[in-house]
């Protein structure tokens, strides 16, 4: 098949399902394509295939105090319109380019991109989640009105985001109306997509590259590990309570994130400071690096909220990590019988960390023994099995 892949992510998980994704489809012989916006951390595993950049522009310019006021007020639409120019002109690219079929990904922007209403080619879009802003309390919902004895310069301010979330809302339900057929992680994403846009979609499981994480026999250090973006979704307040709960001496816990909320990360390094955590937070901390932090990690904590698969606990384990996770989300499919699952509450954390902690032989012969379970049932050919099997079904190919 000759394949179009339109993404729009920056690094983490959704562009590493991608990089795996393409290049699972390019080593079976597909010619694939990538078009996208210009991407924050572009840089970081480009995919293995010819790449299209098309600009989508700009949202706010120059002028006088009034035309900036008024261009912020009307950013949100000005930035859909712009998006659907960008999506217009690569619909155009893709006619022109005689693809077979359109494979598009989660846009960190609108979630379900644009691209499928401009396109007449068969196309599928890999969901990875709905738009959690629009639809969770993250920590507060964005749909609530301004709290009672607010300014009216804060009301007015809410009542103009109000208007634009209904139209950014309005426009992703109907962009994800637009493609034949809408892939997920898990079951638990399966839902959300229900609930949000009452739309039905298929779980096509991922998979992850068992290749280059090791043989799980690396000798462990006195660390604790956490990956994922420093921002409250992933709850690394909620890893540095547990680590607190641990007694003295307790081990270091690192942090690698690929994204730093300022304001987050020093809530987290003043709270490590009251409860005597040893906290250390790295950004953008390159693979290999990475790779050898989860073989060498005492444990591997991954705490957050309502994660819909999670990588990094399954690569964690395929590198004979111990992992505690919690039971929310798509972890209850990908965990269930790998790692050590707990309550999100300090208390329940705590307890799962001393019990690998307590008895080091003893979850160093449970992980070991997880490994050949994770490679029969994710590895990464699995993975383009399903991804290709979809792909051929709504081209209608045998």
């Amino acid at each position: 098949m000759k394949i179009a892949v339109w993404y729009y992510l920056p690094s983490g998980g959704a562009k590493r399902a991608l990089f795996d994704h393409v290049s699972g489809l390019v080593a079976r012989g597909h010619h694939v394509e990538a078009f996208h916006p210009p991407a924050p951390h572009e840089d970081w595993l480009p995919l293995p295939c010819k790449e299209h950049v098309v600009s989508h522009g700009h949202v706010i310019g120059h002028g006088n105090y009034f035309q900036r006021v008024w261009k912020h007020i009307m950013r949100p639409t000005l930035a859909m319109k712009m998006m659907q120019d960008h999506s217009k002109e690569v619909a155009q690219l893709i006619e022109e380019g005689g693809f077979d079929v359109v494979f598009t990904n989660t846009c960190c922007q609108y979630h379900s991109p644009f691209l499928g209403r401009y396109t007449k080619k068969p196309k599928l879009l890999y969901l990875q989640e709905p738009n959690r802003f629009l639809y969770e309390a993250l920590p507060r919902l964005a749909w609530i009105d301004a709290p009672e004895g607010a300014s009216w310069r804060r009301k007015l301010r809410t009542w103009f985001d109000l208007v634009a979330l209904r139209q950014q809302a309005m426009a992703e339900l109907t962009n994800a109306q637009s493609y034949d057929r809408i892939l997920v992680n898990s079951y638990f994403s399966r839902e959300s997509v229900a609930r949000c846009y009452g739309l039905d979609s298929t779980v096509c499981y991922l998979g992850i590259d068992l290749g280059r994480l090791g043989s799980g026999s690396e000798p462990r250090e006195n660390y604790l590990l956490g990956v994922g973006a420093c921002v409250y979704p992933k709850r690394v307040k909620l890893a540095i309570e547990a680590v607190g709960q641990l007694p003295e001496p307790r081990p270091k816990l690192i942090w690698s994130a690929n994204f730093i909320d300022d304001p987050y990360a020093e809530e987290c390094k003043d709270l490590a400071q009251r409860l005597g955590v040893d906290f250390e937070l790295r950004e953008l901390v390159p693979d290999d690096e990475l790779l050898v932090l989860m073989q060498r990690a005492s444990c591997v904590l991954y705490v957050p909220r309502l994660e819909p698969f999670g990588y990094v606990p399954l690569e964690a384990a395929a590198c004979g990590a111990s992992v505690v996770t919690v039971m929310e989300g798509g972890l209850r499919e990908t965990m269930s019988e790998i790692g050590y699952l707990a309550d999100p509450n300090p208390d329940s954390i705590a307890q799962q960390i001393c019990r690998v902690l307590d008895d080091p032989s003893a979850a160093r012969e449970k992980a070991l023994a997880n490994i050949p379970a994770i490679h029969a049932q994710w590895g990464l050919e699995a993975a383009t099995d399903r991804l290709e099997a979809h792909l051929l079904q709504i081209t209608r190919r045998p």
